[in-house]
């Protein structure tokens, strides 16, 4: 379009609609280097703009595209250019353009891309953006808040580290957030303090610490549950906690009452999925898989369409 617009056809003219179509298109292109390529169109954009084109402005919704597409790039150091982009945004808002104002989706997708980065310091990265948030919100910046999503971003970044106490640092963002009242925790955040407590190494009372978290954060999660939650989710990762925590068959039959107290529960509440089936095969003992499932004729390779239709009615599947 820049080229025929060049060469004298007038009425084809790329603007900043036609640029950022490009943007969201690299944003979400698996292809290597697509955020890189997409911080390359944002600063063609920048300059073509810096050279009098008025109809290639970059907005808000461009730089944030390409955060997204960092936050989703599995590329060396994307968080800290998604980073980067946010700094650049603020520069460029400062320096007067009103289209570009860095808002909470920004801060949050790069939040997103550290607790994502597997980075040493990605939990301290995702603190200070919160940090900052909070101080903008409160010096009455427009548009900047810190949500429950953003929070979430937290937890996965506590949830990935190599803490051997994550489970209680995270359970304790949990707790803080219960306390906010614009704050809403769903079953994401509940099911990612729980993979805290399922990848716990350490010591034995370490362990022991991590399934306690995870028995009290499955509680809360069931009472406070709304129609929307997709409780399956849960109770696969608390499955999956007792799979990863108490993996020795002795260990297994220690908790086997716990294991089948909740299942019972998780087929009364019509949460079993195909998923949890195999979650839960991993958590109990021998004995205790034949009890739960010795007598259904595919035993014991038991499969979704195998179980009562009650044991799965109130599944909420991904849309």
């Amino acid at each position: 379009m820049q080229q025929l617009h060049e060469q004298g056809y007038p009425e084809i003219c790329p603007d900043t609609f036609s640029f950022a179509s490009v943007l969201n298109a690299l944003a979400n292109s698996p292809e290597p280097n697509a955020a890189a390529k997409a911080e390359k169109v944002l600063k063609y954009m920048q300059q073509l703009h810096n050279e009098g084109n008025t109809n290639v402005a970059p907005n808000t919704v461009c730089f944030a595209t390409v955060i997204k597409a960092y936050s989703r790039s599995k590329e060396k150091d994307s968080a800290g250019k998604a980073a980067k982009i946010l700094e650049w945004m603020f520069q460029v808002h400062e320096e007067g353009n009103s289209d570009v104002r860095p808002n909470t989706i920004s801060f949050t997708s790069v939040c997103d891309a550290w607790s994502k980065s597997g980075h040493t310091k990605a939990v301290k990265k995702v603190e200070e953006l919160i940090s900052w948030m909070e101080k903008l919100s409160e010096s009455g910046f427009e548009g900047v808040s810190v949500n429950g999503y953003t929070y979430n971003t937290l937890i996965t970044a506590i949830a990935r580290s190599k803490d051997p106490n994550k489970a209680t640092k995270a359970f304790e963002v949990l707790q803080i957030l219960k306390e906010k009242p614009n704050i809403h925790l769903n079953s994401f955040s509940y099911s990612t303090v729980m993979n805290a407590c399922s990848y716990t190494h350490g010591t034995t009372s370490v362990r022991n610490i991590a399934l306690r978290t995870a028995i009290i954060v499955l509680e809360e999660a069931v009472d406070t549950a709304d129609a929307k939650d997709r409780l399956n989710i849960v109770y696969g990762a608390f499955f999956q906690t007792c799979a990863n925590l108490m993996q020795k068959e002795a260990e297994k039959v220690r908790i086997q009452k716990i294991v089948e107290t909740v299942f019972r529960q998780c087929c009364d509440n019509g949460q079993v999925d195909e998923m949890l089936l195999g979650q839960v095969r991993r958590a109990c003992s021998k004995q205790l898989h034949l009890e739960l499932f010795g007598n259904f004729a595919t035993f014991p390779n038991v499969k979704i369409q195998d179980i009562p239709g009650e044991w799965r009615q109130n599944v909420k599947r991904r849309r």
